[in-house]
């Protein structure tokens, strides 16, 4: 008897839940305002100081950065690499 009296208490909760008016936002359309001691800054990638070594991806602790470069450096560059797609998984 005690499993039939649960079953119906849980389902009362759900039913409970169900009725409420949601309390989310849309993220991608609303940002939520950030605080200014948030550390989470956005990542910044300057075109005109990238070598195209790729050890920001190498190093990337979570693995989010993408880099394809030209195998050849660049013709007059020194050691720079022209950079193909450069790409963070924010997502992740």
């Amino acid at each position: 008897m005690a499993y039939g009296l649960g079953i119906i208490k849980g389902f009362g909760v759900t039913l409970k839940n169900f009725l409420r008016k949601p309390f989310t936002e849309p993220y991608p359309e609303q940002q939520h305002p950030t605080f200014g001691r948030f550390r989470g800054y956005e990542f910044v990638w300057y075109e005109e100081r990238c070598t195209g070594c790729a050890s920001c991806a190498k190093y990337c602790p979570l693995g989010t950065i993408r880099i394809v470069t030209d195998p050849e450096p660049a013709p007059g560059l020194g050691d720079r690499y022209f950079v193909e797609v450069f790409d963070v998984d924010t997502g992740r």
